[in-house]
């Protein structure tokens, strides 16, 4: 499986407009700018207020990573953003792709950027023959798999952003299993 809902606390409602307000930095910090010149078309990050990164340290952490033996693999929070695009795959979509830099995300998302569900759809190396899909809710910790898979999201109005909180993990054991190292989490 390339996707799992998480048994984890949602996220206080008081700190999704904190998250949203810091969208505008990516286009004037030069941090930023720097990172989203790796990012895809449709695609930037910005950072997370220091209080929901503090709520997340405290909260969603030593959940998924107990022992913290793993917490610097957390170590790259940002929200994430996803525009509307027409691209040759179609419109309304995060093209078809594979992440750089991490093998899995643990992600929340705090706006869905259509009224119904955008659809998240992981496929075969031809990136044409689907196999898995989900329409992810919003407010419900999640966990993808990102590398090597390729995967991409339809359904994105035109004029609404879909925002995600993620939290990057990359195991380096190649015999990693998320229903084994994460069973205490994972909702069957």
């Amino acid at each position: 499986m390339n996707f799992y809902y998480l048994n984890l606390p949602k996220l206080p409602e008081e700190f999704t407009q904190l998250c949203l307000d810091k969208i505008p930095l990516r286009d004037i910090d030069p941090i930023l700018l720097n990172l989203n010149k790796h990012e895809g078309a449709s695609h930037s990050i910005t950072y997370l207020p220091h209080q929901v990164k503090t709520w997340l340290n405290d909260n969603i952490i030593p959940k998924i990573d107990p022992t913290l033996q793993h917490y610097e693999l957390f170590d790259r929070t940002y929200l994430h953003i996803n525009e509307y695009i027409e691209h040759k795959d179609g419109s309304g979509i995060h093209p078809i792709h594979i992440d750089y830099g991490r093998k899995w995300a643990f992600n929340y998302i705090l706006t869905a950027g259509a009224e119904d569900l955008p659809l998240t759809t992981w496929y075969q190396n031809d990136r044409k023959t689907i196999i898995e899909e989900h329409k992810i809710e919003v407010a419900r910790w999640h966990l993808i798999a990102v590398n090597p898979i390729w995967h991409g999201v339809k359904g994105q109005r035109e004029g609404q952003l879909r925002t995600i909180i993620s939290l990057c993990y990359d195991p380096k054991d190649l015999s990693f299993d998320p229903e084994i190292i994460f069973k205490d989490i994972i909702i069957k």
